[in-house]
């Protein structure tokens, strides 16, 4: 999972992208979640910049997901359309149950 906070605008647009591949790239399958909570402002380059990651994250394999935008950042992304590009969500995925394995075999 990636937390972005403050603002992302043409001054660091390019290196959100870029850490958000490389995150993605390294993480279990491919598959990479945004947190935008902590962030306050997003412009068209900050746009491009995950529609850019989310691209190239699926041409690999995997999938950007953001969650819990702030309401005008959540706007901003419903305007532009990168909510078709990558799932928006309200709030965190559940995490996944990891399997255990049965202490049980059946005898007895």
């Amino acid at each position: 999972m990636v937390h972005l906070t403050g603002e992302i605008d043409i001054s660091n647009a390019l290196e959100v992208s870029t850490r958000l591949v490389l995150a993605a790239n390294h993480a279990a399958e491919n598959t990479i979640i945004v947190d935008l909570s902590g962030l306050r402002f997003i412009d068209s380059s900050g746009v491009d910049a995950l529609d850019t990651a989310a691209r190239l994250i699926r041409a690999s394999g995997g999938r950007l997901t953001l969650s819990r935008p702030r309401p005008s950042v959540r706007k901003v992304l419903w305007i532009t359309g990168m909510d078709k590009v990558a799932p928006v969500l309200p709030d965190l995925p559940a995490p996944r149950e990891p399997l255990e394995p049965s202490t049980s075999h059946g005898r007895g």
